[in-house]
């Protein structure tokens, strides 16, 4: 009885271990919880004996990029998932670096000679503030008069020694004050406008009421206000959702570069997804370098000179690696790179800028 795939349901040859149409073994055993988490890694993150080959590779800049299209593509990862392994690793260890430093928080404050404040946010000082405030004010209209200055002092004293999350009241005081002592102003600039507020109306109105008082009638303008305040409120929120991003906004990089790279190299009359894979290989090369740098901070935070090292080391690999995967002189090479690397710099100023314009507008 002539056998067939239970996958596909095409025809079996006689003795066949494996379907010539989709690949499925012939004997499907028992499902264990080994099998099944077996199956989930592999197919997640294809870690095998693939990767480890890219990685040997990769510390010969260019020659995975040239392997893959003489093609030798099967020995490495699709150059897309080997590029996504590499951020979620990159992108994971950046963020632990953030909250070792930073006490878990995006913003990180020093006033003055106080504590420094780490996990607190700038909407809170803010806040802290503008309650005490509101407190100088209802004392200033239940003692008016120059008599009660004595109460004045005997007020202002017990305000001077309470503290809010280790901030002292006038230790944040010049935060908000201009320089003669008044309620410190900032411009609030929307899309299609701009709105000279005091700071501490950010905190003490919400978005529906600033947009009421101040007669903003835009809607994006509207958006806008809305979104700045919740920035301000949940800096930690915004700053991960940015971070959360930087991969895509490195695909759109890649993307952009690629295109440049057609034109730089067009007398080679190479097709746009060979510059775009050798892109993605030598990026996913530079977030596992970036990844092992990382996951060493965590013990120790390097000095200055290693992180210039690295970045030098970065630049270097990127020209070596043109060199070998377009085989051009040495002179022609480092003028190509060269140029890149400023149409680079200005590209992914750009492309950053947007990126946290759309996380700003979104999260």
């Amino acid at each position: 009885m002539e056998q067939s795939c239970k996958n596909c349901e095409k025809p079996l040859p006689e003795k066949a271990k494996f379907c010539a149409y989709c690949g499925q073994k012939t004997s499907t055993p028992k499902v264990t919880v080994k099998n099944l988490l077996q199956k989930l890694w592999d197919t997640t993150f294809h870690i095998d004996n693939k990767l480890f080959r890219a990685f040997r590779t990769m510390l010969t800049p260019g020659a995975m990029a040239r392997n893959y299209f003489e093609g030798k593509r099967s020995r490495y990862p699709h150059p897309i998932r080997l590029f996504l392994i590499a951020a979620f690793l990159f992108l994971l260890l950046f963020n632990q670096i953030l909250k070792n430093n930073q006490g878990g928080s995006i913003i990180r404050f020093n006033l003055g000679d106080t504590e420094d404040v780490s996990g607190q946010s700038f909407y809170d000082i803010m806040r802290t503030h503008a309650l005490i405030e509101e407190l100088r004010e209802i004392r200033d209209s239940l003692y008016p008069e120059p008599s009660d200055l004595s109460l004045h002092r005997g007020f202002d004293s017990i305000l001077n020694t309470y503290t809010v999350n280790h901030i002292e009241v006038d230790s944040a005081a010049y935060l908000f004050r201009d320089s003669t002592g008044k309620p410190d102003t900032t411009t609030v600039t929307l899309l299609f406008t701009t709105r000279r507020m005091p700071m501490l109306d950010l905190v003490r109105y919400s978005p529906e009421e600033l947009i009421d008082h101040y007669h903003i009638t835009n809607y994006l303008d509207q958006k806008t206000l809305r979104q700045a305040v919740k920035s301000l409120k949940e800096p930690e929120t915004f700053g991960h959702a940015y971070v959360g991003s930087i991969s895509w906004v490195l695909l759109t990089i890649i993307a952009v570069m690629a295109g440049f790279l057609t034109l730089q190299y067009r007398r080679q009359k190479r097709f746009y997804v060979e510059h775009f894979v050798f892109l993605l290989y030598q990026h996913a090369g530079m977030l596992f370098f970036f990844s092992i740098l990382l996951l060493a901070a965590l013990w120790q935070k390097p000095s200055q000179w290693v992180t210039v090292a690295a970045f030098f080391s970065v630049a270097t690999a990127q020209w070596l690696g043109m060199k070998r995967y377009y085989g051009e002189g040495w002179l022609k090479t480092t003028l190509k790179w060269s140029l890149y690397n400023l149409v680079y710099l200005l590209a992914s100023s750009v492309l950053f800028i947007i990126g946290v314009l759309i996380v700003f507008l979104l999260f």
